[in-house]
C-alpha cells in the first residue's frame, strides 16, 4: 500500500516534538508492508527560523522511506504559521498517487491543506490529534472549528490517545473516533540494576520545548525546593526556546541556582540518549499534557520519571507503578515523595522495572504499529 504521512515539520526539525517521534516509529515498524512518503516543511527549526532547502520541492531519502520538503515560509513564530505557496498548488496532484493518507493533524497549514485535498478527490484519510485539538473559547475559533469539524468528521477513523482527548474530540466528530497509544521500542540503552546506584550527587531532567505549557518555572522551584531540604542536585534543562527561556534564565538567577541548573539548548536524538544516560530522575512538569513521548523513552531507557496529574495519561502509568505521581498543588508533600524516590534505590528499581513491563505488555511499538496497519486496511477495504 503506498501511504501519505502528512506532517507541519519533520526531521530535522525536533521542536514539533513527539509527533515527529511519533511518526517515524510507526513507518521503522511498517515500511517493510507499505510505501510511505512524508509530505512536509522545509522547516529546519523554529527557534532558529531556518529551513532546510530551499528548493520548491526538496526530496530526499530518511531511514528507507521517502520525505518532500515543501518549501515553506513562517508568518509568525508559530507552527500554525507555517504556509507554503508550493504545497497548496502541489497537494491535490501528490496525494492523488496514494492509497491512503495518514495526517498527523493540528490547526496548521500543512493537515488542513491536505485534508481538503482529500475530500475533493474522495481519497480515505485518518487523522491523529496528539492532542493539539482542543476546545478554544474566542469567537474565531467557534467559527474555524466548523471547518475542523468537517474534516474530522469525513476521516475514517480520528486517533486519539486517552479518555480526555476522546471526551474533548466527542465535541466535533464522535462516530469515527479510535484510541491509538504512542508507543516505544526497547532501548538499547537502558540501565541494568547495578547501574542504579545510591549517589551523593542526583541528576535531575527537564526534557521539553520551553514553552509556558511546560512550565520549565516550576521544574525550577521544586529544584530550589530539594536543594533547601539539604539535597545535592545537578539539574540539565533540555529542548528549544518556545518564549519561556528569558523567564528560566532569570528565575534560576534569582534562586541563585545558576551553579545547579544547566541550560542546555536543543538536542538531537543521540544527545538525548545521553542526557537519559545522565539522569537519575525524568521531572514532567506540563500541563495539558497528552501522552509524552519523553516519558515513554525515560521509560525505555530505566530512568524513573515523576509526573503530575497533568499528564492525561496518569491513570495507566500510575496504576502500574511505572511513575512517582505528585500533586503539584501540595508541594510540600510532592518535594518529600521526589526525595524519597531519590533516596531510595528499591523504589526507584521498582519502578523501572514496571515501566518496563508495562512497555512490553501494552505499549510496544510492535503492537501499536500493528493496531495502526489495521486501521491502514480498514480505508481501503
Amino acid at each position: 500500500m503506498k501511504i501519505a504521512v502528512v506532517i507541519s515539520a519533520f526531521y530535522p526539525c525536533t521542536d514539533y516534538g513527539g509527533p515527529v517521534s511519533v511518526a517515524r516509529g510507526h513507518i521503522k515498524e511498517l515500511k517493510s508492508e507499505h510505501r510511505f512518503t512524508i509530505l512536509t516543511s522545509n522547516l529546519g527549526s523554529l527557534s532558529k527560523k531556518s529551513f532546510v532547502s530551499s528548493e520548491k520541492i526538496h526530496a530526499c531519502e530518511i531511514d528507507g522511506f521517502q520525505v518532500l520538503y515543501y518549501k515553506s515560509r513562517l508568518l509568525f513564530g508559530k507552527f500554525s504559521g507555517l504556509s507554503s505557496i508550493n504545497f497548496a498548488f502541489d497537494a491535490i496532484k501528490t496525494i492523488k498517487k496514494f492509497d491512503v493518507v495518514h495526517i498527523h493533524f493540528a490547526r496548521e497549514f500543512f493537515p488542513f491543506v491536505s485534508a481538503v485535498a482529500c475530500i475533493i478527490l474522495n481519497k480515505p484519510y485518518i487523522l491523529q490529534t496528539h492532542g493539539m485539538i482542543n476546545p478554544k473559547p474566542s469567537i474565531f475559533y467557534k467559527v474555524f472549528d466548523k471547518i475542523t469539524a468537517f474534516i474530522m468528521r469525513s476521516a475514517y477513523a480520528v486517533l486519539y490517545l486517552q479518555e480526555v482527548e476522546r471526551d474533548r474530540l466527542r465535541t466535533l466528530s464522535s462516530s469515527n473516533l479510535v484510541e491509538l497509544m504512542n508507543g516505544i521500542e526497547p532501548s538499547v540503552n537502558s540501565k541494568t540494576s547495578n547501574e542504579i546506584l545510591d549517589k551523593d550527587i542526583h541528576n535531575i531532567l527537564f526534557l521539553a520545548r520551553l514553552h509556558p505549557r511546560k512550565r520549565v518555572e516550576l521544574f525550577v522551584r521544586i529544584i530550589k525546593l530539594l536543594k533547601e531540604k539539604g539535597l545535592s542536585i545537578n539539574a540539565r534543562i533540555v529542548g528549544p526556546d518556545e518564549g519561556d527561556l528569558k523567564n528560566a534564565e532569570k528565575l534560576i538567577s534569582e534562586l541563585s541556582l545558576d551553579s545547579i541548573i544547566t541550560i542546555c539548548g536543543s538536542a538531537d536524538s543521540r544527545q538525548v540518549i545521553q542526557h537519559y544516560e545522565w539522569a537519575d530522575v525524568l521531572l514532567v512538569t506540563s500541563q495539558e499534557e497528552p501522552f509524552p513521548m519523553t516519558v515513554l523513552e525515560a521509560m525505555a531507557n530505566s530512568v524513573p520519571v515523576v509526573i503530575t496529574t497533568e499528564v492525561q495519561n496518569h491513570s495507566l502509568l500510575n496504576a502500574s507503578g511505572s511513575v512517582l505521581l505528585i500533586d503539584d498543588k501540595d508541594m510540600d508533600k510532592a518535594i518529600d515523595e521526589i526525595i524519597d524516590l531519590l533516596l531510595n534505590r528499591k523504589k526507584k528499581l521498582n519502578i523501572i522495572n514496571n515501566a518496563q513491563n508495562l512497555i512490553n505488555r501494552d505499549l510496544s511499538l510492535v503492537k501499536i504499529a500493528q493496531k495502526l496497519n489495521d486501521i491502514y486496511h480498514m480505508g481501503v477495504s
